[in-house]
């Protein structure tokens, strides 16, 4: 079988949470196919640099916390800058999980938990496409993709915080979508489920094997505990790699799909399924 060849020579992407995990895996699959990468994060970025040296694109990076205005402002006009007011493609995917020790019942998560999330997923989005939006619709041209989760379709009082912040985040994206239309702006939301990055090796495997230790117990690492989920859920009774939804959200934004808009594509390995 043949492999989709990306081609994003000469686009400009913006990436944050692009540090790690699916970011880190968009912002070298964007490079590989010769976009520069702008990649914006609170942590340093020096992994997923030393991983773009030599692809056909450049990366750099770019600190900021999504969850701070201030931050990201300033970082957008840095980058903004730099790309000469010429953004292409913004994929919005930096998020948190839920702390642990909030997790477990609707009631556990106190309102500074609620308020966290909130901030960061969700308002941490808005966030970054305001900042970017400007010079989109000035070009009457973009590509925006949000990172949500099947977990917005999953209800989960294990961890509600973390699944009510992911449904606004696609309700903001729909929105969005019909909003920039006339500007031939394209708005599409990427919803990974059962995918080994930072957040579930950190937090979510650590907080199922204590809230369900029978069900957990012979599982010694975070990889072995979302395979088990995968088995139970998963039509291919496996589990997602970051860059598995780094290729969807290239999809995403190259011309062949510029027809699709406003759409929330899971990437799950049939996990949610829905008419």
């Amino acid at each position: 079988m043949g492999n989709i060849r990306f081609d994003f020579q000469g686009c400009s992407v913006v990436i944050t949470g692009g540090a790690s995990g699916i970011g880190q895996a968009a912002a070298l699959e964007f490079a590989k196919a010769g976009a520069d990468v702008a990649v914006l994060d609170r942590d340093t970025a020096e992994e997923t640099l030393e991983k773009a040296a030599g692809l056909p694109g450049r990366v750099q990076g770019y600190r900021a916390d999504v969850s701070k205005g201030a931050e990201v402002e300033r970082a957008a006009a840095q980058i903004l800058e730099a790309f000469q007011n010429k953004v292409d493609i913004l994929f919005c995917n930096a998020g948190v999980g839920q702390a642990v020790e909030t997790r477990g019942s609707c009631e556990m998560a106190p309102d500074e938990e609620w308020l966290r999330l909130y901030d960061i997923n969700t308002v941490g989005v808005i966030r970054t496409t305001r900042a970017f939006l400007p010079a989109m619709k000035a070009r009457k041209f973009g590509k925006i993709v949000m990172t949500a989760s099947t977990a917005a379709y999953r209800p989960d009082p294990v961890k509600p915080v973390y699944c009510v912040t992911k449904l606004a985040v696609i309700q903001y994206a729909l929105c969005l979508a019909k909003e920039m239309g006339p500007y031939g702006i394209n708005v599409n939301v990427l919803n990974p489920s059962l995918v080994y990055t930072p957040i579930y090796s950190k937090g979510t495997a650590l907080a199922l094997k204590q809230l369900y230790p029978d069900q957990f117990q012979d599982c010694s690492t975070g990889e072995e505990i979302l395979q088990r989920m995968s088995e139970s859920r998963s039509v291919f009774r496996r589990t997602q790699t970051p860059e598995d939804c780094a290729c969807a959200a290239a999809f995403l934004c190259a011309e062949e799909a510029k027809e699709i808009t406003g759409q929330i594509l899971n990437v799950d390995s049939g996990n949610v399924m829905k008419v």
